[in-house]
């Protein structure tokens, strides 16, 4: 019993620290409707490669398909791969992928950038001398996707956190 009650009473002190500074959750239910996920407020931009294309459908299935879109969104990418061995039989190649974005919000009503920021996203895969290029193609294919998801999760952040400046 004392257990349950320390518990409760660390609970209701942490609210209330977090309700007396300011804290407001990014998604809040109470704001009926005025997030901007699954909205349909934004128009994106045409992917000119494989890494901006799966961003976009990343942003897609986060942000919704375009409806009264009030901005775009504009993503500029930068792959950049670096190659490094793991063994000393030079039997394992790792390869490690940094990708650079440059996001920018446009108002479609004065057509304008307002808004501008970049994110860097990293990852690896590793690529074996034995086995087929098959795998080591599939095992690219996944790094680039997760890249692209993790870039996508950081805009969708950035622009909950705009909140009501867009």
């Amino acid at each position: 019993m004392s257990l349950s009650r320390r518990c409760f009473s660390l609970g209701i002190v942490m609210k209330s620290l977090l309700l007396g500074c300011g804290f407001t959750p990014l998604l809040d239910k109470s704001q009926n409707g005025s997030n901007i996920l699954n909205q349909g407020k934004f128009d994106f931009f045409p992917p000119s490669d494989e890494i901006s294309f799966n961003i976009r459908e990343e942003l897609l299935k986060d942000l919704g398909f375009p409806k009264k879109p009030k901005h775009k969104i504009s993503v500029n990418t930068n792959l950049t791969t670096i190659k490094g061995i793991i063994t000393k039989e030079n039997d394992i190649t790792r390869y490690n992928l940094i990708l650079r974005t440059t996001l920018e919000l446009i108002s479609l009503k004065d057509n304008g950038k307002f808004y501008e920021k970049n994110f860097i996203s990293e990852t690896a895969y590793s690529a074996s001398k034995n086995v087929t290029g098959f795998a080591t193609k599939m095992a690219e294919t996944s790094a680039k996707q997760r890249l692209a998801k993790d870039t996508a999760n950081k805009i969708v952040i950035d622009l909950l956190m705009l909140g009501e400046e867009i």
